[in-house]
């Protein structure tokens, strides 16, 4: 539905003519080890959690990832912590969790959570 580093990091489009486009390899991971983890079910997850009540949407799932991606080469780069909110289906929509993210984002940058991405999707 949305994802809040969109605008800097689009979703990846084949040049026109291109008869095959490899995607690079992408395997989740979790975010132990992380600065997350240390602060995420004390005072992350909760205000989270209390933000999502605050603009009216209903989540089904609140989890943290990281991807592994291996490129075309065998080239490998861990990617930022992502916040996956699965809110219910047909209770919102883009503009709503678009408009929610912000605050999200400030919860995270409150315990020096800066480089982390939220993504939203119906589940």
């Amino acid at each position: 539905m949305w994802r809040s580093s969109l605008e800097i990091n689009p979703f990846p489009i084949p040049p026109p003519g291109t008869n095959f486009y490899k995607i690079p390899i992408k395997t989740v991971f979790s975010v132990f080890n992380t600065p997350l983890n240390e602060v995420w079910d004390d005072s992350v997850a909760p205000r989270i959690l209390a933000s999502m009540k605050a603009h009216g949407l209903k989540y089904s799932a609140l989890k943290t990832a990281r991807f592994l991606t291996v490129e075309d080469g065998g080239n490998k780069s861990f990617g930022p912590i992502i916040v996956w909110i699965a809110v219910r289906p047909d209770t919102t929509n883009a503009e709503e969790v678009r408009d929610a993210t912000p605050d999200i984002l400030q919860i995270l940058a409150d315990v020096q959570i800066t480089d982390a991405v939220v993504e939203w999707c119906e589940g």
